[in-house]
Order: C-alpha cells, then structure tokens, then sequence
C-alpha cells in the first residue's frame, strides 16, 4: 500500500513533462486564439499571484507576527502548486479521454484532406495500393502512390490502442507525433504507437490519425 502511494505521488508531481505535454495538448485541439490566450492568462495569473505572495510575504508581514508570516508563505506555496497540480490532472484526463482514434485522414501534397477511414469496429488494416492484394487502406490515388508499396504497412488495434509497423515497403515508412516538427523513420517489423494528431507517412504520403 505504501509502495503504491509513493509511485502514484510522484506520477502526479511529474510536472515538467505535464507542462510540456499540456501546451503541446492545445496545440493539437487548435483551439482559437481567444481561448489559447484565456488559459494561458488563467494560470499566468495564478503563477504570478503565488510568487507575490511567496517573495514579498515576509516584508508584507515583516511587522506582524510569526504565524501571519508562516501563512503567507504557506499561501504562495498552496497558489503555485495548485497552479502546476490543475495542469497535471488537465494532461491526465485528456489522454485517459483522448487516447482514443476512430478515423484516418489522407492528405494531399498541399495539406488537404482529401480521404477518411473509419476505425471504429476495426482491429487490423492493410496501407497498401492494389487491387489485387487485400488491402484495407488502398492509396492507389494519392500523389505519392508510384512511392507506395503494394503492401507497405500495417495497422493493429490492441487493448484499445493502435499501433503501425511498415511491413518491408520498399520506400519505407515514418511518423510525425502530434505537436512535434520532425517525423521519425519506421523500423520495418517494429509497431509504433500511434496517438491522436499523430502523422503516419506512407513513403511521402501523409495520413492523420484522429
């Protein structure tokens, strides 16, 4: 019991990574300008009053007792942590709640989406382009396609998560996670897991995961 509320503990004051994670998080919601300024405002101002508080309670309370300057300090502190905890726990429910993918989204050379798959009910898939293969996912039209093998990857739905391996395509495969600026290269035979706003790259063709 002990053990297990220390290892809980100290996944939650993982902070650095929450915070990095929450900023990331709303980039991938595109949320508006309005409200991206509205939460970042919120916990700006939640951070700066706690700081006052910590930094200046002693010279607020210099004159007055012990225990009003333990209060303010310990007010700053209670302000700042709740600020970072508040983050912590938005990260947490958005991927207990968002982890999920239901579709696919081809994309064109200029960024437009041009296709869509539905996953939902679906525990395996085939990127490919043929007609003669079984393939799930037939990319015989995008741009790319002269590219694309006519079984290049594969798609596989297990305990609720996805994940894409490249099955020894000739041009290879990569992925882009939500919220990052480089894509990464497939090692044919190894899955990757796969997120919502991630990229998958079908040799130069893009499919979004949501």
């Amino acid at each position: 019991m002990g053990v297990f509320t220390i290892n809980k503990f100290l996944e939650v004051i993982n902070l650095p990574r929450y915070i990095k994670r929450y900023f990331i998080i709303k980039r991938i919601e595109n949320y508006t300008q309005d409200r991206r300024k509205r939460v970042i405002i919120f916990f700006l101002n939640l951070w700066m009053v706690g700081i006052i508080v910590l930094t200046f309670g002693y010279l607020l309370f210099a004159r007055l007792s012990f225990m009003l300057k333990v209060f303010g300090a310990l007010l700053g502190v209670f302000l700042i942590i709740y600020g970072l905890v508040k983050i912590s726990r938005f990260v947490r429910k958005y991927d207990q709640n968002h982890n999920s993918i239901s579709k696919l989204i081809l994309k064109d050379r200029e960024g437009r989406n041009t296709q869509t798959w539905d996953l939902r009910r679906k525990t395996s898939l085939v990127i490919g382009k043929s007609l003669e293969y079984d393939v799930d996912i037939n990319l015989e039209d995008a741009d790319y396609a002269s590219l694309i093998s006519k079984e290049h990857a594969i798609l596989n739905c297990v305990d609720d998560s996805w994940y894409v391996e490249d099955i020894g395509s000739t041009n290879g495969s990569g992925i882009k996670k939500g919220g990052e600026n480089s894509k990464a290269r497939i090692e044919p035979g190894k899955p990757y897991k796969l997120n919502s706003g991630d990229i998958i790259y079908i040799a130069n063709t893009q499919i979004l995961v949501k």
